[in-house]
């Protein structure tokens, strides 16, 4: 997310004004990272078109809240975020259950040691990357977002933490401890592929 500096103060009075070749450019630079990120929260891809498009119609009609056209792709997130958690409340809500469970605040910094794989570095073949994304799909909400938001959407800790309303401590110690369930959750999974294609033999 490198290039939100490219959204100036000029750019953004024109967004303002309702300039619809500003609006699609907008649209096209961070449609695909919205849904990619909202799909992985809800776990429902018609949902998560639907809510990419609530952000932007809700982005339209709130342009004006936005002071720094630099944070563009931050303001964008954390709309996309809210429209989440209604999602699955109402989803909650239909089945009887609370769909967004109380999160486990981990207080403090934990350090992310160097010596442990990024979850990227899972991505190296095409089942590898089968297998990190059932791996990311079983993790907590609060976790898979943060890893989502860092490892596919390259946001910095300063911004993610803008984006979720937390401390960067915070974004910090989940990542740690995804990283570490990650890595726990593709080697059990390696393993039992392992034992499928011994059985098989």
């Amino acid at each position: 997310m490198g290039d939100d500096g490219q959204w100036t103060e000029e750019l953004w009075e024109r967004a303002r004004a309702g300039d619809p070749v500003v609006w699609d450019r907008l649209f096209r630079r961070y449609q695909l990272p919205l849904f990619v990120w909202v799909r992985e929260m809800v776990q429902n891809e018609a949902d998560a078109l639907d809510i990419v498009q609530e952000t932007f119609m809700r982005a339209i009609r709130h342009v004006g809240e936005l002071r720094d056209p630099a944070r563009v792709g931050a303001w964008l997130f954390r709309i996309a975020r809210q429209r989440c958690w209604d999602c699955l409340r109402r989803r909650g809500r239909e089945q009887g259950r609370t769909a967004v469970p109380a999160e486990e605040e981990l207080e403090g910094t934990v350090p992310m040691a160097d010596s442990e794989p990024l979850p990227d570095q899972w991505l190296i073949r095409r089942e590898d990357e089968a297998r990190f994304f059932r791996a990311l799909a079983a993790l907590p909400e609060p976790q898979r977002a943060v890893v989502v938001l860092h490892f596919l959407e390259e946001f910095p800790l300063e911004e993610i933490a803008a984006i979720l309303d937390v401390p960067v401590g915070t974004v910090k110690s989940r990542l740690y401890h995804a990283r570490r369930r990650l890595r726990a959750e593709c080697a059990e999974m390696l393993n039992q592929s392992g034992s499928t294609h011994e059985n098989s033999a």
